[in-house]
């Protein structure tokens, strides 16, 4: 395909999370981070910068990073096509992202939308897991995401570039369908998901319907809890 244009990519906070305070970060000494997922095959490779440094080059579809540390504050994200370097001829994304320290950040590359969001990683109730469904499939029209046999749910009516509010459930498998909103068609399954105690999870839907391949998918990003700071006598 060729280049992308810059105005066509657009950086998106998808759904409401929870951002710790940066001094109570700072003085426990947090990183802060980013995982990053390549969920477009239509994009090919891509080279990944952050505040012009490249942190992942050649980065295929499918591919999840090791989480990445970054300064916090105002920081630039840039994403080219063509292996070229940082070369504003193949840069298919470019935005500044507002990333206050100590948190754990997502970045979903799609097209025509970069994904953005943050982990809440605050405790959890009764060891439970934090789960939230991103829908990252550009082709694939609204959706719900319901487990066990509809016993559990998580999306209802899920569009392109959405996010579902966060659900804790109990720790264990899950054998999770993903239907088209409005019908009983169901677009894709992924039994036997092991969520994990106090871990917070965004499930991603990716791939291309009828696509044998680039199969529609559930992609897990997971991120264990944190205790929160003790607060100040």
């Amino acid at each position: 395909m060729g280049v992308l244009l810059v105005a066509t990519m657009v950086a998106m906070l998808v759904g409401p999370a929870a951002v710790v305070p940066a001094a109570a970060q700072d003085d426990l000494g947090v990183p802060t981070r980013v995982v990053v997922l390549h969920a477009d095959w239509s994009l090919g490779p891509v080279d990944v910068y952050i505040n012009h440094d490249e942190v992942l080059s050649g980065f295929a579809y499918g591919q999840v990073s090791d989480w990445i540390s970054f300064e916090p504050g105002s920081v630039r994200v840039t994403i080219t096509t063509d292996r070229s370097g940082l070369n504003y001829n193949s840069v298919a994304f470019d935005a500044v992202y507002p990333a206050p320290a100590g948190n754990d950040y997502s970045l979903i590359v799609t097209s025509p939308l970069v994904l953005g969001g943050v982990f809440d990683t605050s405790p959890i109730p009764d060891d439970g897991a934090r789960v939230r469904i991103v829908q990252g499939a550009v082709s694939l029209r609204p959706v719900n995401v319901t487990a066990n046999n509809k016993t559990v749910e998580f999306a209802e009516d899920l569009g392109y570039s959405s996010a579902s509010d966060s659900t804790v459930v109990p720790a264990g498998t899950y054998d999770f369908d993903v239907t088209q909103a409005g019908t009983a068609e169901t677009l894709l399954t992924a039994p036997g998901m092991v969520l994990e105690a106090n871990t917070t999870y965004e499930l991603v839907i990716m791939g291309q319907p009828g696509d044998a391949n680039h199969p529609l998918e559930l992609r897990p990003l997971a991120d264990p809890t944190r205790q929160q700071p003790a607060p100040a006598p």
